[in-house]
């Protein structure tokens, strides 16, 4: 039995209508409010999108939970930005005849297998992709500007990011089969990620982007902490359900935090308190340059106070003070010395 839609229930000025859960199983915008702006059609039954007579300053529509297998853009109004068509049963991504206003799209819960960016509007700042069947990270024809997109729970088992826009600065891969950290090519801007659930044994910061400052690990299989290459940006990692066994805190950014996992939090805390503070040298053996960076230190890392004074065998002086920017610790210890005698 066809249903579809009675648009005289709705004043002519109405710019939202909600039509969820009415077993609408076709599209008809014959006599709809041309003022309209947002529509809700989720939890229906349409199986095929018609745009004939839809109102052109339409900027938002739902068709989420639906049995729609494939998209028609033709008729699409220019102004629409936002689509939601998760839960339905498209396979692939056919962008023709869509308009370039489009800045985000919901694709999530479909049966689309491959990331197919040819025709994408190029203002497309965000896109869902999760709960789909994608195995390869391809960014061929991507948007330009395209911040976020998510890609959590498909089958991706390489981290790709060729031809990946500048741009991005959110990506979400949680819930694959990923086995090794990669950021060959990682755009510069990226500051968070997430691949919680994957199959990752080993911390690897090698071109990592130097605004990261997110990063989720959870439910992985690291048993090592490495933080060799790791940025001082980043401040917030998620570690916890790894089998961490061998701590190292060597090169760890100062203020990172670990939430959620009370025993790493406190370990670290531990370590910071064993190097205790920066060390109280007389200011005739220091070049201006290292006056000015112990300065930098102290604000930048919200360092403890100098309450005791600690010599150059000090472990936390040689990491935080010169693998962090000073100049070497034998060029100090040689001008200590022309010093004092």
């Amino acid at each position: 039995m066809v249903k579809t839609i009675v648009w005289k229930e709705f004043p002519e000025d109405i710019k939202l209508i909600n039509l969820n859960d009415r077993n609408i199983t076709e599209m008809n915008w014959k006599g709809c409010p041309q003022g309209l702006t947002e529509i809700y059609l989720g939890n229906n039954q349409i199986a095929k999108m018609n745009w004939e007579g839809c109102p052109s300053g339409l900027t938002i529509i739902y068709l989420d939970r639906n049995q729609i297998t494939n998209i028609i853009w033709e008729g699409c109004p220019p102004s629409l930005t936002r689509i939601n068509l998760g839960y339905n049963k498209i396979t692939d991504t056919v962008w023709e005849g869509l308009l370039p206003d489009l800045t985000r799209i919901e694709l999530y819960n479909n049966q689309i297998t491959k990331m197919n960016w040819e025709g994408c509007p190029p203002g497309l700042t965000f896109i869902t992709l999760c709960k789909n069947q994608i195995t390869e990270m391809n960014w061929e024809g991507c948007p330009p500007g395209l911040t976020k997109i998510s890609l959590m729970e498909n089958q991706i088992t390489n981290i790709n990011w060729e031809e990946c826009p500048s741009s991005l600065n959110t990506i979400y891969l949680s819930d694959n089969q990923i086995t090794k950290l990669n950021w060959l090519e990682c755009p510069s801007g990226l500051n968070k990620i997430y691949l919680t659930n994957n199959n990752i044994s080993e911390m690897n910061w090698e071109g990592c982007p130097p605004n990261l400052t997110e990063f989720s690990l959870h439910n992985n299989k690291i048993t090592k902490l490495n933080w060799e290459g790791c940025l001082t940006n980043l401040d917030t990692i998620w570690l916890s359900n790894n089998q961490i066994t061998e701590l190292n805190w060597e090169g760890c950014p100062w203020n990172l935090e670990f939430p959620f996992n009370v025993e790493l939090t406190n370990k670290f805390i531990e370590y910071k308190k064993s190097r205790n503070n920066i060390p109280h040298l007389p200011y005739q053996c220091m070049t201006n340059e290292h006056k000015a960076f112990i300065n930098d230190l102290t604000h930048t890392f919200l360092l403890p106070p100098k309450d005791n004074e600690i010599g150059f065998d000090s472990p936390y002086y040689k990491y935080e003070l010169y693998k962090n920017g000073g100049i070497s610790y034998k060029e100090v210890v040689k001008e200590f010395n022309n010093i004092t005698t």
